[in-house]
């Protein structure tokens, strides 16, 4: 705030001394801090705060929120004037003392509204930073919290009010430079000072001003950050580097590389046209407007390597290997890359798997099936070689089905010591590859739908099997049939005949039973040409 001459302060009632008898009451109808038209004070006090009412002739003296203040100063105008104390934010109340008694509560009308005051003023250029000796030209204060910006001091030697100043926002204001209160010499520096409701600026290079000519600028800027690199790419990269600062301004930057310098305005550059591989030396300087060159900043800068686009060769042997029903083991023999191969993409069944070996396995095939795989060698750069192939044939899957029954067995043929059997053929879900045969024990395997057994016993009763059966080992159900062998072996020789009971007609002929593999039926007795057939042993 635009802080008002102090005037002397003094006591009222030593002033005053007859009016401070008198019992009139006084009271307040407004208070203006600063002629600002509002009741509001800074918390540190030290504002001058103008109370308009009446009675104010008899007042002896003035509270604010019940202590005492100084510097109240009378005006025979009926006004009061007094020096703000410090206090915390928020609403105080002000009353005024008389002979006859404090004041009592006025509303809003004796209100004094506490507030932290704003930041002080900041200057960081002046545009331009001379003029004429004489004053009377514009210039423009850039910087923070100029708002409400009151008087302008260019020293001691001018200064500009409020009408001089044209506030354009927080960060500038326009002052018209007056004239020097005294003749100054041409090239006489001072420091610009503004004054706000928040105080002043404190002091730095960027606030001197010059009557009379440009001044001559010799100071150098500062040397920029080290310069850093980024986006770096075989032929070029961006740097960047932390901005110089100057008493004036810096205005641009020149950025050496490659015996080649550029001029900037900003903190960053690309540099182009650079050999993939190589180290760089880059320097960057910094310019102000009289021409000052910074120190050097320096820094390396190495490209990248150029684009890899030489593809790997192809693979070479690829082979498939432990194949099951449903998988298999891929190899092949590795490839070989400019730069180096970085792995391989095996392809099998619409599925890719990249592996960084020389061999894979397969899974999840479908037995009995054939697939195609292919291999592709690639490197770090994405580059895909020529593809090696190979077929898989997964095996077949394993038949747990059994053939069925073959026909009921058919023996014809049938002798004294063996046979013919035939059947109808057994079927299977994969193909009938024989037959076990059984007779008597003994098994034989055959491919066909017939077979022959000898070696029988002749006249015997035997049962034959017939099983069917495929190249996985599955057996189905027998089928049999029983037939009996004929009888081939003679009975023995009877006993030598006798004769008895010998009469001139007949005689009783008897004789030692025969013996045979399955028994004697009869004997035939031929005697005279004439052959009788008997079951004993006499006739």
């Amino acid at each position: 705030m635009t802080l008002a001459s102090a005037a002397p302060v003094l006591v009222v009632s030593s002033l005053y001394p007859t009016l401070a008898q008198a019992a009139a009451t006084a009271s307040i109808s407004g208070i203006d801090v600063n002629n600002s038209g509002k009741a509001i004070a800074y918390t540190p006090g030290g504002d001058v705060a103008f109370i308009s009412g009446t009675g104010l002739d008899t007042v002896t003296g003035v509270t604010v929120d019940g202590v005492a203040v100084q510097g109240v100063t009378p005006d025979l105008n009926n006004t009061l004037s007094f020096t703000t104390p410090a206090h915390a934010k928020g609403t105080a109340q002000v009353r005024l003392v008389t002979a006859g008694g404090t004041t009592t509560d006025a509303g809003t009308l004796d209100d004094l509204t506490y507030i932290d005051p704003p930041p002080s003023p900041v200057i960081t250029k002046l545009s331009p930073n001379f003029g004429p000796v004489g004053g009377g030209n514009t210039i423009i204060i850039t910087g923070q919290n100029l708002t409400g910006a009151s008087a302008v001091f260019f020293g001691s030697s001018a200064a500009a009010d409020s009408s001089s100043i044209t506030q354009i926002s927080d960060t500038q204001i326009k002052v018209v430079v007056p004239a020097p209160f005294t003749t100054v010499a041409n090239g006489t520096k001072v420091d610009v000072l503004v004054l706000t409701d928040g105080g002043a600026n404190s002091d730095t290079a960027a606030d001197d001003y010059t009557f009379g000519s440009a001044p001559v600028d010799s100071t150098p800027p500062s040397t920029p950050g080290t310069p850093t690199f980024s986006n770096i790419t075989a032929t070029g990269a961006t740097v960047s580097w932390a901005a110089s600062t100057d008493d004036t301004a810096v205005v641009s930057y020149d950025v050496t590389a490659n015996g080649v310098t550029k001029t900037v305005t900003g903190t960053s550059t690309t540099l182009a046209g650079l050999t993939a591989s190589t180290s760089y030396p880059v320097t960057v300087t910094a310019k102000d407007a009289a021409g000052n060159v910074s120190g050097i900043a320096s820094g390396t800068l190495k490209t990248s390597a150029a684009p890899d686009t030489t593809a790997p060769s192809t693979p070479t042997n690829a082979t498939a290997s432990n194949i099951t029903q449903t998988g298999a083991t891929i190899s092949w023999t590795a490839s070989t890359d400019n730069v180096g191969v970085t792995g391989y993409d095996v392809t099998a069944n619409g599925k890719t798997t990249t592996v960084t070996g020389t061999s894979t396995t397969l899974a999840g095939l479908t037995a009995n099936t054939s697939y195609p795989v292919t291999i592709k060698a690639r490197d770090a750069a994405g580059n895909l070689s020529a593809a090696a192939s190979v077929t898989v044939k997964t095996l077949q899957a394993p038949d747990t089905t059994a053939p069925s029954a073959p026909g009921t067995p058919s023996v014809t043929n049938i002798t004294g010591t063996g046979a013919s059997v035939s059947w109808t053929a057994a079927t299977d879900n994969v193909g009938v590859t024989a037959y076990d045969v059984t007779v008597n024990g003994q098994t034989t395997t055959v491919t066909g739908t017939s077979t022959t057994i000898a070696g029988l016993t002749s006249a015997t009763s035997y049962t034959v099997t017939v099983k069917a059966k495929d190249a996985a080992g599955n057996t189905g159900a027998a089928s049999s049939a029983t037939f009996k062998t004929l009888d081939t072996v003679a009975p023995s020789a009877p006993g030598t005949p006798t004769a008895s009971n010998i009469s001139g007609t007949g005689a009783t002929i008897s004789w030692t039973a025969a013996t045979d593999n399955v028994g004697v039926a009869s004997y035939d007795v031929t005697v005279n040409g004439k052959t009788t057939t008997v079951t004993g042993t006499s006739t």
